[in-house]
């Protein structure tokens, strides 16, 4: 198509547009439509760049045709549907390339990478923020004068305290902080600071440690804390002291105690229930404000908190994201409406009573028990608009499966009861370890049942499964492989020479693709061709 009447729209306005769009859904939908659109691209200047979880073809094709200095978002995952994406993208730019970036968020990142990224966070003069989810800490490259927000995960009191030192800017930090000695000492003024979320992790603290560290932030809103303590930090009267000039107050505190009605009375005053509306609640040796995230996933043994001054239950309910019905189903008068994952490990379920006291439309992820009825699984598929993600028997233990095999079952079964259904809106697969998949002919079979699989997880019994099943699935993208069930010869062979058996996966594949092993599980990132209109 040589002409568009989007070429009858202004620049101002296409890139007004742009803001609603992902850089895929832009590069797909308008490049190459028209000269006009492929400089409106280029000259777009405010791109996000959202790697988590993407397809391996989606991410090649942005990196082929966005400039760095077009991104003010970056985010980059080595999680195990990203395997080696760091590195992939290191070889396509340097970080002090993305002159204009204000937000970069590094998830799980490979330690050599980690290393080179960090090498030049100093020379992004515009970068804002700064997120380093990662079980790898690194010393950053400092002084980061311009940075406005941070979150760490597993810092010590002293390199936090070195950081903060070299960001004098900052107005949020959300840190994890492992400390083990005796002393909580924290002193280094963040005066523009107004959001604080800390965790501290492997110390118990006292309320004149928390009190004395919180003085620290003279202009703070908003603090978010959880921690061990001591008795003395449970007390309302001391936090009304504290907290009388935060907006927002959220706690869980890790404690054990005896007369929590009297705790809970110095949370019941006019300051906590009418002035700051701020709601507290104890249950399993946790004090905590609610709502808390200690509720996003619960079972069928679920029950609100005993012990708490909230007058209204459903709160709790309303907060929860996955549920877990192993044994038989929960018994409440509330319903569940914000549900996202569910998880069924039994086969007796019913389906109908089921929907009543859970919202199903809301469910992307869904675990299905095998032996349940085959009407179940098309009721519950058919309820679910917005279910993309499926796992088969992970709920199952060894104990669990034993059983399974002795009742002369198998994942068999499964795929012949149904065989006749297609699961067209799933674009994740999980099965369960112990079912290992081995033959060409259940390969064939999961194709057909879910033919638009973009990510898999599975166990194979033989290094052959491997490239059959990465070039039976079209779309697919990233897969984790369970090796410790191959024969074995073969697992000898990929513990003494791994590297020969990836040549021999990646000589075998019509895919290229990197990836990560760890304790016999194999991830791949996959990259399948795609085509651009016209291009």
């Amino acid at each position: 198509m040589n002409h568009s009447l989007l070429d009858q729209l202004p620049v101002v306005i296409l890139h007004s547009l742009f803001t609603y769009l992902l850089v895929e859904e832009i590069l797909f939908s308008l490049l190459n439509i028209s000269p006009y659109l492929n400089k409106v691209i280029r000259l777009y200047p405010n791109h996000r760049l959202n790697f988590k979880s993407i397809l391996r073809s989606n991410f090649d094709l942005i990196c082929q045709y966005i400039s760095p200095d077009q991104v003010k978002i970056l985010i980059l995952s080595d999680e195990k549907d990203t395997s080696g994406q760091s590195e992939l993208f290191l070889s396509h730019f340097q970080i002090n390339q993305f002159i204009n970036l204000q937000t970069l968020i590094l998830i799980q990142i490979e330690k050599k990478s980690l290393e080179i990224i960090n090498l030049h966070l100093n020379k992004l003069h515009y970068l804002r923020s700064l997120f380093l989810n990662s079980e790898i800490t690194i010393p950053l490259s400092l002084p980061l004068v311009n940075l406005r927000y941070l979150k760490l995960s597993q810092y010590s009191l002293d390199q936090l305290k070195n950081i903060c030192f070299t960001t004098p800017q900052l107005k949020t930090l959300n840190v994890t902080v492992i400390h083990r000695t005796s002393k909580f000492e924290f002193q280094c003024q963040l005066d523009y600071l107004t959001r604080l979320v800390l965790q501290i992790v492997g110390f118990h603290v006292s309320m004149d440690e928390i009190e004395k560290f919180l003085n620290n932030f003279s202009h703070l809103k908003h603090l978010e804390l959880h921690t061990k303590c001591y008795a003395d930090v449970v007390n309302g009267h001391r936090w009304k002291i504290v907290a009388k000039d935060l907006i927002t107050l959220k706690f869980i505190f890790n404690i054990e105690v005896d007369s929590i009605e009297e705790i809970l009375d110095t949370f019941r005053t006019s300051f906590w229930l009418n002035d700051k509306q701020w709601f507290v609640a104890y249950d399993n040796n946790h004090l905590f404000t609610i709502p808390c995230s200690m509720y996003k996933h619960v079972n069928e043994f679920f029950q609100p908190p005993k012990y708490t001054n909230i007058l209204e239950n459903t709160i709790f309910y309303d907060h929860v994201r996955k549920l877990t019905l192993n044994f038989h189903l929960i018994k409440t008068s509330h319903r569940f409406i914000n549900i996202t994952t569910l998880e069924i490990g039994y086969k007796y379920i019913s389906v109908e009573i089921l929907s009543t006291i859970v919202n199903l439309i809301g469910v992307k992820n869904l675990t299905l028990n095998s032996s349940i009825n085959k009407s179940k699984i098309k009721y519950l598929i058919n309820n679910m608009p917005y279910l993309q993600h499926l796992s088969i028997d992970t709920l199952m233990t060894e104990i669990n499966y034993e059983y399974f095999e002795n009742s002369g079952r198998n994942f068999a079964d499964f795929i012949e009861k149904i065989k006749d259904l297609r699961f067209e809106q799933i674009r994740t697969l999980t099965i369960s370890e112990y079912h290992i998949i081995g033959d060409s002919y259940t390969i064939h079979q999961l194709c057909h049942l879910f033919p638009y699989i973009e990510r898999l997880n599975v166990s194979i019994g033989q290094i052959n499964n491997i490239i059959q099943l990465i070039n039976s699935f079209k779309y697919l993208s990233s897969v984790s492989f369970i090796l410790k069930f191959l024969s074995n010869d073969e697992r000898k062979y990929y513990i003494l020479k791994p590297e020969s058996i990836i040549d021999r996966i990646r000589s075998s594949l019509m895919s290229t693709f990197t990836y990560h092993s760890d304790d016999f599980c194999l991830h791949m990132w996959i990259k399948k061709e795609v085509s651009i209109s016209n291009m």
